[in-house]
């Protein structure tokens, strides 16, 4: 044999072993299932975004008015019980303001901005708080947010419920067709989650003369999904 000869054979035999292997991959027999679940629970407590802003000729005048309708807030969250350390305002920011035109800019003033986060935990006082809020107009409601103390505990539930619908489908899958559920070979989480928040509010007025309009917090779904792939036997 020459050189030449005995190296293209040696080149061929990995090719060869390869194609003599069978393939795991056709052998293997298995049943992939897909299952969500849901959790309907009532939310704990509400998260209340907003912020009080106003824009003067100076910034002193600017940070008055904002730190007046501030003390203004906290008389209304006071009146409801609802304790100072529920109530976030550390962030504060200014900016001066420009009104645009074709020669350029003006400079009319100084925007103040105060940030606030409620936390309210009487869910009951939430449609007289927005309402006494939307008395001043320097108070803006940016969002709301409902949230559960033990938030992971309820995704584990959900998770949990998910997994169980998953085996239960696949085993009837395989006892249907004469085959028995194996191990699992593959689990991943597809999705979870829960959708925006839900409450409904009566025909919300900002007459200060006029009554709250009530809130109705429903319950919240906080839903799991996952893919699971079982061995059959």
């Amino acid at each position: 044999m020459t050189r030449l000869t005995h190296t293209a054979l040696l080149l061929c035999l990995p090719l060869i072993t390869l194609l003599a292997l069978p393939s795991q991959a056709a052998e293997e027999a298995y049943v992939q299932v897909s299952a969500s679940a849901d959790v309907q629970a009532t939310p704990d407590y509400l998260l209340l975004n907003l912020n009080i802003s106003d824009t003067r000729p100076t910034l002193a005048d600017a940070k008055r008015q904002v730190d007046d309708s501030f003390h203004q807030l906290m008389e209304v969250t006071r009146k409801l019980n609802i304790a100072e350390d529920l109530v976030r305002a550390e962030q504060i920011s200014n900016y001066p303001q420009y009104q645009w035109h074709e020669k350029g800019r003006t400079y009319v003033g100084e925007q103040v901005t105060r940030q606030i986060a409620i936390t309210l935990r009487q869910l009951d006082n939430y449609g007289e708080l927005v309402h006494q809020l939307m008395q001043n107009p320097l108070v803006q409601i940016s969002q709301s947010q409902f949230r559960f103390d033990d938030r992971d505990g309820l995704e584990n539930q959900a998770l949990k419920a998910a997994l169980l619908k998953a085996r239960d489908k696949a085993k009837l899958m395989a006892s249907t067709l004469g085959s028995r559920l194996g191990n699992v070979l593959a689990i991943s989480e597809s999705g979870s989650g829960s959708p925006q928040p839900m409450y409904a509010m009566r025909e919300m007025a900002v007459d200060s003369r006029s009554k709250s309009a009530p809130m109705l917090v429903q319950q919240q779904t906080i839903s799991a999904s996952v893919d699971v792939r079982f061995e059959l036997e």
